[in-house]
């Protein structure tokens, strides 16, 4: 399963999607979107830094759409949309465990209290219930340490091959320049190696 950023080119699909009569019964504004609406809403949307709208794909065939907006406090609200066609294999599951494992973070999920297959979703995904009021419930899930842990060693590792990437640019357009600088930084590497070593052996 493969989970991109959606682009302007997928528009239509999401509006279709969210037309569709079923989606529109477990979602909390269950009117018709007009295409005029959409595409307003998908540009602000796109444009927009608290909010994030996924694109999950398998063997490049869209089967649904996660939706991230960030709230004042950084948790992140999710809402998703299976594709029509796609209902009946299990790939919501698939798609939100696959989504919080990709990007650990604290996760709230309200829905609405008849949309049985989205509750069974969300538990089976590790998320607990955190209230019951006017039949929605609202969900939560917090990332473990070793969650947090393996999505920094993640970040780092994608990290350390944008700075080989850099290193390869300097080198390539003023290398006698860069090499003076990485001296510095390599000499200052030895000092912290140093200094770590002292505080590891600082009885």
């Amino acid at each position: 399963m493969n989970i991109r950023l959606a682009t302007i080119n997928d528009a239509e699909l999401l509006l279709n999607w969210r037309n569709d009569e079923l989606t529109r019964a477990n979602s909390f504004n269950d009117k018709v979107i007009s295409i005029e609406d959409h595409l307003e809403w998908f540009h602000k949307s796109l444009a927009s830094r608290l909010r994030e709208i996924y694109i999950a794909e398998i063997n490049n065939i869209p089967i649904g759409t996660i939706r991230v907006d960030i709230n004042d406090d950084n948790s992140k609200e999710l809402s998703w949309i299976i594709a029509p066609s796609q209902r009946g294999y299990g790939y919501g599951t698939k798609i939100l465990s696959t989504f919080v494992s990709m990007y650990p973070s604290v996760y709230i999920a309200q829905i609405k209290e008849k949309n049985t297959p989205s509750i069974k979703m969300v538990t089976s995904c590790g998320f607990t219930l955190l209230s019951d009021k006017s039949n929605t419930l609202r969900f939560i899930k917090k990332p473990s340490d070793l969650e947090i842990i393996d999505a920094i060693q993640k970040i780092r590792n994608k990290n350390n091959v944008n700075w080989m990437d850099i290193l390869r640019i300097a080198f390539k357009h003023a290398p006698n320049e860069t090499r003076e600088v990485f001296k510095r930084i390599t000499n200052s590497d030895d000092e912290i190696g140093n200094l770590s070593k002292l505080l590891a052996n600082n009885d």
